[in-house]
């Protein structure tokens, strides 16, 4: 009687599967592990899809301080198995961003959750050094440069 029941919703489950791996570009990382290697305590200088440049700094605690455009954005950074994610609470509450990682020639791709059937990446590493190179503040909003 069990196995009827487990046969029919493995048949309703393996759809939803299946167009979740399709959803994501191949190549993603999928190891929790593997990614936590590559931000943890870590400093990312990134160019973003729109050529404009970000770095970030992601602390061993879950905190990240986010640089970009002359402003010093606190939040934290957590995995969600295969997923990256941000928040940023003075800018957009507790609203994740998410991301699946994969790794080319070299560079950390970051490609946009919210945006599966997109063609290229949200941001490219060009930069993933050890430490907090930029010394970026933690915890809180820095001031913001003039632009």
């Amino acid at each position: 009687m069990r196995a009827p029941f487990i046969a029919g919703l493995l048949a309703l489950a393996l759809p939803a599967l299946q167009a979740s791996a399709e959803a994501q570009p191949p190549g993603w990382i999928q190891s929790p592990q593997e990614i936590a290697a590559l931000v943890e305590g870590r400093t990312h200088h990134r160019e973003r899809a729109d050529g404009t440049m970000e770095t970030e700094f992601h602390s061993k605690d879950g905190r990240v301080a986010y640089l970009f455009e002359g402003c010093t954005i606190a939040g934290r950074w957590w995995l969600e198995e295969n997923v990256l994610c941000y928040a940023y609470p003075s800018v957009t509450g507790e609203m994740a961003h998410c991301f699946w990682l994969r790794q080319v020639r070299g560079q950390l791709e970051y490609w946009s959750v919210d945006e599966p059937q997109s063609k290229a990446p949200t941001a490219v590493t060009l930069d993933n050094l050890s430490g907090n190179t930029d010394h970026l503040s933690l915890g809180a909003d820095g001031p913001c440069q003039e632009i």
